[in-house]
């Protein structure tokens, strides 16, 4: 069965309840108003006898908001099970992004750690600019891998091929073995960024069919039950009557207080081209969290495989 958002659902049942009375009741209904039209149109025996005007098509105009309610309904559930599916994805992929995400962190903070034991502390690294500890952020930690890759193939930094615990160690094919991740984490990236910006977009579409569906049910059931009472049949009419007060969003007693303006962003700011992980908050319980912002450096204590400072050099 497809999954379906909560208020879709609700939404989708309310519709069902209106076709399913029509569909039931339709038939019986229409005959009672013709039987009042045709008694309300007979001439009296003292009147020349006219032709008397032909009577709605009250069957056909029940059929009618029928088959209206029911394509609105499909068009809902349409959007909104796209809307699920690519939420699905989106979460797919930031698996697989964060999974990258962990092993170019791993990497890198080993390969700083062992330049560090051959090298001197914090040497190697600090001469590329990677002064702060090892990121587990996608954003941050492409850019530290761009910065190590072609320190590490510089000749000038004199980092030779050594054994450390049996291990051999090789700057040029670290370097090759990070960009590789990085090419992959790039992919996987964009890949996300992508998804994230479809599944945006359903979200938007999936809301203004909620919204026309609800305007479709409101406005469906309050005419069907018109006819109801036309025909005589109340019972019908206030089977109808809650259905309306549930598509129908309470008003609130108060105003809400107004919420604080978020700051400003300078427009001088940087820019670099990834914007934040969070989706939109468009109710759904299956959406993935948004996640911090790229650019924001945790404020935990250093993991392990972070770069130690450098000692200070002695004065003369």
């Amino acid at each position: 069965m497809q999954r379906q958002s909560e208020e879709a659902l609700g939404l989708l049942t309310n519709s069902d309840e209106i076709v399913a009375s029509i569909e039931t009741h339709g038939v019986e209904v229409a005959a009672l108003l013709q039987e009042k039209w045709a008694a309300m149109t007979a001439p009296p025996d003292s009147t020349p006898q006219v032709d008397a005007p032909d009577p709605p098509d009250y069957l056909g105009h029940l059929f009618t908001l029928r088959d209206g309610l029911t394509a609105s309904a499909g068009s809902l559930s349409q959007a909104d099970q796209t809307h699920v599916h690519q939420l699905a994805k989106v979460i797919e992929l930031r698996e697989d992004r964060d999974d990258l995400v962990t092993s170019g962190y791993d990497k890198l903070s080993i390969m700083r750690r062992t330049i560090d034991d051959l090298h001197g502390e914090g040497r190697a690294f600090v001469q590329a600019g990677i002064e702060g500890p090892t990121s587990r952020k996608a954003n941050k930690l492409l850019r530290q891998i761009d910065l190590a890759v072609p320190r590490l193939r510089a000749p000038d930094l004199k980092l030779k091929q050594a054994k450390v615990e049996g291990i051999k160690v090789n700057p040029v094919a670290m370097a090759d073995d990070l960009e590789t991740l990085a090419g992959k984490l790039r992919t996987a990236q964009n890949e996300f960024r992508r998804a994230r910006r479809v599944v945006q977009a359903s979200s938007r579409k999936k809301n203004q069919q909620i919204k026309d569906h609800r305007r479709n049910i409101v406005w469906t059931a309050r005419t069907v039950e018109g006819y109801y009472r036309l025909a005589g049949e109340d019972e019908l009419a206030d089977r109808l009557r809650p259905i309306v007060r549930r598509v129908s969003r309470p008003q609130p007693s108060e105003p809400p207080a107004a919420s604080p303006l978020p700051e400003e962003t300078s427009p001088e700011a940087p820019d670099d081209g990834l914007p934040d992980d969070g989706l939109p908050d468009d109710g759904l319980p299956d959406e993935p969290p948004p996640e911090e912002s790229e650019d924001e450096e945790g404020s935990a204590s250093e993991p392990s495989g972070t770069l130690r400072t450098a000692p200070s050099t002695p004065d003369v």
